[in-house]
């Protein structure tokens, strides 16, 4: 009796591992340097214009005529801002393509937000 409860408390634990290791593989880490550049989101709403400079500084335009600066950082598939009075903001990349930046979420933005480069970083 002991023994199959050690038997399937140890599949489980294994199990487990197998799991978390699947999970870690799949999380890319995003390089910096293919952020920067110009992108344009595909709906007229807050952050339709997002630019991000090799020296860490983002700028995000509005709708609404609002410019919004930041400093940023990538860290794995994270997009880490900070604004002009300290305030720090997590926001996960889904995909970074040549030509195409998603996020799960951004700012107070909760939703998907897909955006596409306007100018072609070579």
């Amino acid at each position: 009796m002991l023994s199959t409860f050690l038997f399937a408390l140890l599949s489980i634990c294994v199990g487990y591992e197998l799991i978390s290791c699947t999970h870690a593989e799949k999380t890319e880490k995003i390089q910096a340097d293919k952020i920067a550049g110009s992108w344009y989101l595909n709906q007229w709403d807050l952050y339709n214009k997002l630019y991000f400079d090799k020296d860490s500084i983002a700028v995000f335009d509005s709708h609404i005529d609002t410019l919004y600066r930041f400093i940023y950082e990538v860290k794995l598939n994270d997009l880490i801002l900070r604004d002009a009075n300290g305030n720090i903001s997590h926001n996960t990349i889904l995909e970074l393509k040549s030509d195409t930046l998603i996020f799960k979420n951004l700012l107070d933005k909760k939703n998907i937000q897909r955006y596409s480069r306007v100018e072609y970083k070579r």
